[in-house]
């Protein structure tokens, strides 16, 4: 089912802009150019983010609590500057604030073991998970990650297969001859799509395969947080 946006925008431009991006994006629409007819309408159609105008913080500081929408994703543009630029803001702000409502609130404090020798990406998806409120313990080697496990139990393991040293499958074979880890789910992400990779690694035990190239960041948090529920 489609995302729904209430938008509040009194600048008939970029509320256009607005409306025709966020449609071609496949959300659908409700838009309001007066604070008091939008705000009236939040509770009767109950949408899934809110897009106001940067007037509009005082009202909606104001209408949390008396129309009881705590928590309701909001994401504010300005009709100030590139209107291209701020839709684009816009779109991407609506994205990431509709992935992290729509994670389960256990993901928080759950313990993440990811085994990842390419640290652009082991930053940046750290901090995606810190969102999240995750402990994420981050290894760049399987020797530093099988320490790690001597004395921790993650809640579940994300481990590439080509890393210096040991391989992914190395780690993986001595987790699964690990008992105490029996029921931990592994994720594997890899570079590699070949089948027999593919094939091995479920043999072995994981619960998901996912190719580096063909997922995003938030696909990745998703399945986490599905293997979590």
């Amino acid at each position: 089912m489609s995302k729904s946006i209430l938008i509040i925008e009194q600048d008939e431009p970029l509320a256009d802009e607005l409306i025709r991006s966020f449609k071609d994006n496949g959300y659908v629409c409700n838009l309001f150019h007066q604070e008091a007819e939008g705000f009236k309408k939040i509770k009767e159609l109950q949408p899934d983010i809110l897009v106001l105008d940067d007037t509009c913080k005082t009202t909606l500081a104001v209408e949390t609590t008396a129309i009881g929408i705590a928590g309701l994703p909001t994401v504010f543009v300005s009709p100030a500057g590139d209107f291209k630029k701020t839709v684009r803001r816009a779109l991407d702000e609506i994205k990431e604030k509709l992935t992290l409502a729509s994670v389960p609130a256990d993901l928080a404090n759950k313990k993440i073991l990811w085994v990842e020798d390419d640290t652009f990406i082991g930053d940046i998806l750290s901090k995606k998970f810190s969102a999240y409120n995750c402990r994420i313990s981050l290894f760049t080697n399987g020797d530093g990650a099988l320490k790690y496990l001597d004395t921790e139990k993650p809640d579940i393991i994300i481990l590439d297969l080509l890393l210096p040293g040991m391989s992914g499958f190395d780690i993986l074979k001595k987790i699964r001859d690990n008992h105490t880890l029996d029921k931990v789910p592994v994720v594997v992400l890899s570079n590699s799509d070949q089948p027999a990779d593919i094939n091995k690694a479920r043999a072995m035990g994981i619960q998901k395969f996912l190719v580096k190239a063909a997922v995003s960041l938030d696909d990745i948090i998703k399945v986490v947080a599905e293997l979590l529920r």
